[in-house]
């Protein structure tokens, strides 16, 4: 038996433990360094102070039934998914490239989409902490895969250009849903990430699907079930199985 498989998914666990302490705070703006920076983590219910022994995860989700020790309130369940969804993702970052810098930042790179997705479901928003984040660990890879910058920049200033596109098409009275100004601009910081991430061929590819899968569901839902899509979710989402396809 591969022990690494066994590690990865002990990375995976002590990384979606961390993930739900940003999904936690950023969107409520407290400092994400706990016990060095900032408060201690509690229960926002009854304030209890979270003892390091009950931040075990998924193991303590299970013994707890995913309740506070001290006053019994349910804990939302995407805290136990996004730990889940982390050991997932760091076993398949393993199977791909063993224990190696491409683990590492892959690893770190799929932590942070998590925290990303799970925000954006909740509160329909990317924030920038964490778009900076995903930036940085998107550059480091490009950088390490091509070796040069200068195409990169070449790169850019075309998918700038599709990301104007995009906004617009956000904006248009084709797309049905309605959407805040900031939420355009935030989506479109995204994709012009995504175009770093992706090499050039594989960010037209992905491009050309989020049109057609935004146009398509933007109609299903607000047209036929009259309800707004989730777009940041379906952007990640199609995000994954491109990088996964591509890799």
């Amino acid at each position: 038996m591969d022990l690494g498989y066994l590690f990865a998914a002990i990375f995976g666990a002590i990384s979606g433990s961390y993930a739900t302490l940003f999904i936690y705070r950023i969107p409520i703006e407290e400092s994400c360094f706990g016990r060095y920076f900032g408060p201690k983590s509690r229960c926002p219910n009854c304030n209890k102070i979270i003892r390091t022994r009950e931040l075990i995860p998924i193991i303590n989700w299970l013994f707890t039934r995913g309740k506070c020790v001290n006053c019994k309130i349910l804990i939302p369940k995407r805290y136990l998914i996004t730990e889940i969804l982390s050991v997932t993702l760091y076993l398949f970052c393993y199977h791909k490239y063993g224990f190696s810098e491409e683990f590492i930042l892959f690893s770190l790179l799929m932590s942070s989409i998590i925290v990303l997705v799970v925000t954006e479901w909740n509160f329909r928003k990317f924030y920038d902490p964490i778009l900076y984040v995903i930036l940085t660990l998107s550059l480091v890879i490009r950088v390490l895969e091509d070796g040069q910058i200068i195409d990169l920049l070449f790169y850019i200033a075309i998918a700038i250009f599709l990301s104007a596109i995009f906004y617009q098409f956000l904006k248009s009275k084709f797309f049905a849903s309605k959407i805040e100004e900031l939420q355009i601009l935030q989506y479109t910081k995204f994709l012009i990430i995504c175009s770093i991430l992706l090499t050039f061929n594989w960010f037209l590819y992905y491009f050309i699907l989020i049109l057609i899968f935004l146009s398509l569901t933007s109609f299903l839902y607000k047209r036929l079930l009259n309800k707004d899509i989730y777009i940041g979710f379906y952007m990640i989402a199609l995000l994954l199985i491109t990088l996964f396809v591509s890799k």
